[in-house]
């Protein structure tokens, strides 16, 4: 099962195809950490 949080016209496509996805506790873990390296970019770029 997949949860999608995008709207049906969001025209998102995978690159690449995995035969299994990893937990969701992982996901959450990755997604914040990229968030939070993304928030650190544009500080810095503000700067």
């Amino acid at each position: 099962m997949v949860e999608l949080t995008l709207p049906n016209d969001a025209n998102i496509y995978s690159s690449e195809y995995n035969l299994y996805l990893p937990d969701k506790q992982l996901l959450q873990q990755i997604l914040a950490e990229w968030s939070e390296g993304y928030e650190n970019l544009k500080t810095e770029n503000n700067d």
